[in-house]
């Protein structure tokens, strides 16, 4: 009991200490092509200890891709809501990355209107009396990518949803609106002619 809040307390530490380094600017982001899918297995890989404990069946459905983030920045968000589903699932978890959405989905529950509106705040204390700053702090790097970061019940239970709106392609980065914008000029769709 007193190690497991030990860690707790010194993984909180960390966390406060690594958003505080991000706000004040002294943690610019340092891009590189990032493969989503091996991102993904290497963060459930020391998991999985305690995945099994909890008898969680864990379902991927990963697809190739890359976006160009900061490895160890995106790598730190991403195992933030990797660890918070495994902390609150009852019994499952689903994870995919689709069309450059990754999706985290766990079945511990719905949360109230009034906890969705504080979940990405720090320290916020929800209905069960949990807190904490790991959502809020991996909305901070999401939105420094200049992703988004989303939450909605579904399924009786929880998806985040990270949005990367830029994608890697031939050693060069897109933005969905430039590439939307490309595929209508080749396919003829352009009505500005």
């Amino acid at each position: 009991m007193i190690v497991s809040q030990t860690e707790r307390m010194s993984k909180l530490i960390e966390d406060i200490l690594y958003l505080s380094k991000m706000e004040s600017g002294t943690e610019p982001l340092k891009c590189e092509p990032i493969e989503m899918a091996s991102l993904v297995q290497d963060i459930l890989m020391p998991l999985e200890g305690i995945v099994n404990r909890r008898n969680l069946s864990v379902s991927l459905e990963l697809d190739e891709g890359y976006v160009n983030g900061d490895p160890e920045k995106l790598e730190h968000a991403v195992a933030n809501l990797i660890t918070n589903s495994v902390k609150y699932a009852c019994s499952q978890i689903e994870i995919s990355w689709k069309n450059q959405v990754l999706s985290i989905w766990n079945d511990g529950g719905e949360l109230s209107t009034e906890d969705f509106s504080h979940m990405f705040e720090r320290f916020h204390t929800g209905q069960n009396g949990n807190s904490g700053i790991g959502l809020a702090l991996s909305k901070e790097i999401v939105e420094m990518h200049g992703w988004k970061l989303s939450a909605k019940n579904d399924r009786h239970g929880i998806c985040l949803s990270m949005v990367c709106h830029s994608y890697f392609r031939n050693n060069q980065v897109y933005s969905f609106q430039f590439v939307e914008m490309l595929q209508n000029l080749e396919s003829g769709e352009n009505k500005n002619d």
